[in-house]
């Protein structure tokens, strides 16, 4: 089930930044009700989903622009993979990274509430966490503090030393690459959790 999970959420993580497979995954998992068993992603799905990878990797093979959008949702979620000691799956950790700035943005202004819904659904239904988990949280030998979480985002491969690539959803299945600050992550981090 775990790995389930994980599978699912690289395709929730590819309709976060292509149309077409923001579609498919919809399709998918429309008669899917929350917290029931999620099927296995069919074979064109993955094969779609494979296809956005080759696509955006053959356009930028060095990972100096495009390529970063395979990115959306690591920066907070490596963190948070991290501030859990690795109990969290990777697909649970970039889960929970893409809910804190979807919520995020959309306290901001700068996304509809519908996306926070949709995106939560989404992971409901693939079993999926949208939040670092009660029992994680309440660990005295864990913080998950905004504070924390920041310290961590600034060991990610794309951190500089005032900023980092962030990928950032911008409207269903579109994605953008936006230099933050880390003042404005932290922000982001907050308001997002």
């Amino acid at each position: 089930e775990r790995e389930r999970a994980c599978g699912w959420g690289e395709m929730i993580k590819y309709a976060g930044i292509d149309a077409r497979m923001n579609q498919l995954v919809h399709e998918a998992l429309a008669g899917i009700e929350p917290g029931s068993p999620a099927p296995l992603p069919t074979v064109d799905l993955i094969l779609a989903a494979i296809d956005v990878k080759r696509r955006i990797v053959e356009a930028d093979e060095r990972e100096a622009g495009e390529r970063r959008l395979l990115n959306l949702g690591h920066t907070v979620g490596h963190a948070v993979e991290a501030a859990a000691h690795w109990e969290l799956s990777h697909g649970a950790s970039v889960a929970i990274g893409m809910a804190i700035l979807t919520r995020a943005l959309v306290r901001e202004g700068r996304l509809p509430d519908e996306m926070r819904v949709d995106l939560e659904t989404l992971l409901a239904k693939t079993g999926l966490p949208s939040a670092v988990p009660a029992a994680l949280k309440a660990r005295s030998d864990l913080d998950f503090s905004p504070e924390s979480l920041l310290k961590l985002c600034q060991h990610d491969k794309k951190a500089g030393a005032v900023d980092v690539a962030l990928v950032l959803p911008v409207s269903p299945g579109c994605a953008r690459i936006e230099r933050t600050s880390w003042a404005k992550l932290l922000e982001r981090i907050r308001a997002g959790l």
